[in-house]
């Protein structure tokens, strides 16, 4: 297996996360993510940005989810095993 090509994110760098651009060459452009667990939003913010994705992230760290929402990411605050029942 080839090692994937990192994706640039908004800054205009490159994204060191190999394992981000593994998930990412597996998703469609133009598709929808539910990114559960989605941290800082490094990834939705790349497939919105490369592949033209419907993103939508849940995290459980409110901070977590106001450095998302600045990034213009769609993303609430909730806990995975409690929120989607």
């Amino acid at each position: 297996m080839n090692a994937p090509i990192p994706f640039p994110n908004s800054a205009g760098t490159a994204n060191t996360r190999v394992d981000l651009g593994v998930i990412a060459e597996c998703i469609k452009p133009g598709c929808r993510v539910l990114d559960v667990g989605c941290g800082d939003g490094t990834l939705l913010e790349m497939l919105r940005d490369q592949k033209a994705v419907d993103g939508r992230g849940l995290d459980v760290s409110s901070e977590n989810v106001t450095t998302c929402v600045a990034r213009g990411l769609s993303v609430v605050q909730g806990d995975a095993d409690k929120d989607l029942r």
